[in-house]
């Protein structure tokens, strides 16, 4: 993937700066440039798409954002500021108490993303981990955001299982989640994959409704 975008935010630095940024995978074949030269900025409470055929480099870019990626990914060369940090030079145990916090993600596939062994309820109040209160006020908190989202019911659902939801409620319980934080940047990798045209169009509404109340960045 090769793509140089900068977008200028006058009254205040961006949110997240990526600066040349590199990255390989080492394969039993050889190294494969997956990232080349990526710069970008996502200004605060805003919303930047990147857009590229399948296979440029698009989820690699959110994952090394997130700090999720695997074993043979090397970043070769660029930086990545966050808040005015360098989440590439950042320890390891510093880095995670972001994610969940100040950093959340909506995966790309919602058949995947969620646990199916274990209800949604302690799925959402697990991930308010870095959040203060007793379990029922997470409780409540969860149902709020599952009613903001568009989950009808949500007091009977919360107890449900994954399985029990259809492929757009899996989703909307995933943007809840990672909106439950309360984040100041989300990062949604392609969220409306797996999704029908219709339901695509719900979700992209249903982002850009949340994001614009609860402030958060966006970077989809």
């Amino acid at each position: 993937m090769r793509r140089e975008a900068s977008i200028s935010h006058a009254s205040a630095r961006p949110l997240l700066e990526i600066r040349g940024l590199d990255l390989d995978f080492g394969t039993p074949r050889g190294r494969i440039h997956a990232l080349r030269n990526v710069s970008l900025d996502v200004p605060a409470g805003q919303v930047v798409g990147i857009v590229g055929e399948s296979g440029s480099g698009k989820s690699t870019l959110a994952y090394t954002v997130m700090g999720l990626l695997p074993e043979n990914a090397d970043v070769t060369s660029g930086s990545i500021l966050f808040e005015g940090k360098e989440l590439l030079k950042m320890p390891a145990q510093a880095r995670r108490n972001l994610l969940g916090d100040r950093l959340s993600m909506i995966f790309q596939d919602p058949m995947t993303a969620l646990n199916p062994v274990r209800t949604i309820e302690s799925q959402m109040i697990d991930i308010q981990h870095h959040e203060q209160g007793s379990r029922s006020e997470k409780r409540a908190r969860a149902l709020e955001m599952l009613h903001r989202v568009g989950i009808p019911d949500p007091k009977n659902r919360l107890g449900a299982y994954s399985h029990q939801f259809s492929g757009g409620m899996r989703q909307r319980v995933c943007i809840a989640m990672a909106l439950l934080v309360k984040p100041a940047l989300l990062v949604a990798d392609e969220p409306t994959t797996a999704l029908d045209a219709t339901l695509e169009v719900q979700i992209i509404h249903l982002l850009k409704d949340l994001q614009k109340d609860i402030g958060c960045s966006i970077l989809f």
